[in-house]
């Protein structure tokens, strides 16, 4: 038998193995291992991820200010039991799944018989800070050839500015974007420990500056948008954009998810709402523990606080059980006392950041069809739907 044929026969053997490995761990995984196994020691895990949860453990467990450093980062860390680490466990392991597996918008709310279409990620530039890189991703750029206007969103992703990927969130935000036909740029800012807050907002406005002047998208196609700290984020790069005077170059509309806006966390409500499925009290204790905030920065660092004129129209979205609902309502009270055109979309029962989860929740899907109309008022070239 020549080397030629048994070269065929070995290929499909080779992928059927393949084929039955990645099934078998997928179902290990899933039934048989608990949930930080993925994180602690999948292929995906970065060791900054490893040592961010293992942080997380640290102060449920005990009641000290955990010392992080760049060799915590660079180590793996003892692999911790975590039985109760989140209720939705599987949905959130096929979810992270898709995000690092795969570019892929999903066409279908069944993640059972979920359809798939292709369309192409890809890095459409990378831009030198003063502090570190960060890489901007561009969506659809195919389909943007088509479109003389075509709608832009700049996505600041959440995380207490202590974590988030845009791998993760490029997966997450594809179906909205796809199915509304939107352009969008992600930025890898900067994580604290290993930046200053004033160093991540100055990234922010460097990726804004980026795109409005390197990338040429008009401000009146350009919406940006963020949850959480990301959401903060995004504020903060408007209010600078307006403060240094330059009005013709803010974006047509600000999309604010479950908007982190009171760094002081002087609220009712995140004093007395217990902790939920992404904001947990883990993750709380440990930005209160690394001392990112000291006093006066969470008062120069909270929007609520400031002078919101001039913004543009703003679409604030939040869930009526999370910690953050009272900012968030005081932010469109501000909104509306500053003359700033303000749409709020408030969803009956919901968690912090559920939006992206919208998968899985019918109201982050609902808020997301809410924030395409919104869009669609300020983008008159925009078609917003979000089957």
């Amino acid at each position: 038998m020549t080397n030629q044929t048994l070269g065929n026969v070995a290929e499909p053997i080779n992928l059927c193995i393949l084929w039955i490995k990645h099934w078998l761990f997928w179902i290990v995984l899933i039934i048989l291992t608990p949930f930080e196994w993925l994180y602690f020691w999948g292929p995906n895990c970065s060791p900054r991820s490893r040592a961010f949860i293992h942080l997380l453990k640290i102060t449920e467990y005990l009641n000290v200010k955990p010392k992080i450093t760049e060799k915590d980062f660079d180590e793996p860390v003892p692999n911790t039991h975590y039985d109760k680490m989140l209720l939705l466990r599987k949905k959130l392991i096929r979810l992270f799944d898709e995000s690092l597996h795969t570019c892929h918008p999903t066409l279908s709310m069944d993640v059972e018989k979920v359809k798939i279409q292709q369309v192409k990620i890809f890095c459409e530039a990378s831009y030198k800070g003063n502090e570190k890189s960060f890489i901007i991703h561009t969506f659809n750029e195919e389909v943007a050839k088509t479109q003389k206007h075509k709608t832009t969103v700049l996505y600041f992703h959440g995380g207490g500015y202590l974590c988030g990927e845009t791998s993760t969130y490029a997966n997450i935000l594809s179906p909205w974007l796809y199915e509304n036909n939107y352009d969008c740029v992600l930025v890898d800012y900067t994580l604290c420990p290993y930046i200053t807050p004033c160093g991540i907002l100055k990234q922010g406005s460097q990726a804004y500056n980026y795109v409005v002047h390197k990338l040429r998208i008009n401000p009146k196609h350009l919406v940006v948008a963020g949850e959480s700290a990301g959401a903060n984020l995004s504020l903060h790069v408007v209010l600078e954009t307006i403060k240094e005077g330059n009005i013709d170059e803010v974006p047509s509309s600000l999309v604010l998810f479950s908007p982190w806006v009171d760094l002081t966390l002087s609220t009712k409500s995140w004093k007395e709402v217990g902790p939920d499925v992404v904001l947990t009290d883990n993750m709380c204790r440990l930005g209160d523990k690394l001392d990112i905030w000291d006093q006066s920065n969470s008062l120069t660092f909270s929007p609520l606080f400031m002078d919101l004129s001039y913004l543009p129209p703003c679409f604030v979205s939040w869930g009526g059980d999370e910690r953050l609902r009272d900012e968030a309502e005081q932010l469109t009270a501000n909104l509306k006392s500053f003359d700033v055109e303000v749409v709020q979309d408030v969803q009956k029962g919901m968690f912090h950041a559920f939006t992206l989860f919208h998968q899985y929740v019918p109201e982050g899907r609902n808020s997301l069809l809410n924030a395409s109309r919104f869009i669609e008022q300020h983008q008159p070239t925009c078609n917003a739907q979000y089957k």
